[in-house]
């Protein structure tokens, strides 16, 4: 980041460690996803993306968002919006693996 500059690099990193707290919320949706694509019901992927979508365009439309930083949060709490419906998906529909086990 030192290539482009000093202002890029305080805004820059800042908001850098400011999107790793969604890793972990990201982690859950892309669980979720595996699960929901297993189970063959896509549409519970689209509802994630639906509400993260909602929630980003309704923080941003607020107005109170101007800095990079600012924007940062916007991304982890749209983040963690998805991954509350990811989580509410993974307990509704827990694979259930069944191993059969062969009597000789």
């Amino acid at each position: 980041m030192g290539l482009l500059g000093a202002h890029y690099r305080s805004s820059g990193g800042t908001a850098l460690a400011i999107l790793m707290l969604a890793v972990p919320f990201r982690s859950i949706c892309l669980v979720s996803n595996a699960d929901n694509r297993i189970r063959g019901q896509g549409g519970r992927n689209l509802l994630q993306q639906a509400v993260a979508c909602t929630v980003c365009i309704a923080l941003l439309l607020s107005g109170h968002f101007h800095s990079i930083a600012a924007i940062a949060w916007v991304m982890v709490l749209m983040r963690v919006a998805a991954a509350a419906v990811a989580t509410v998906q993974l307990s509704q529909g827990r694979l259930q693996l069944h191993h059969s086990v062969a009597t000789t």
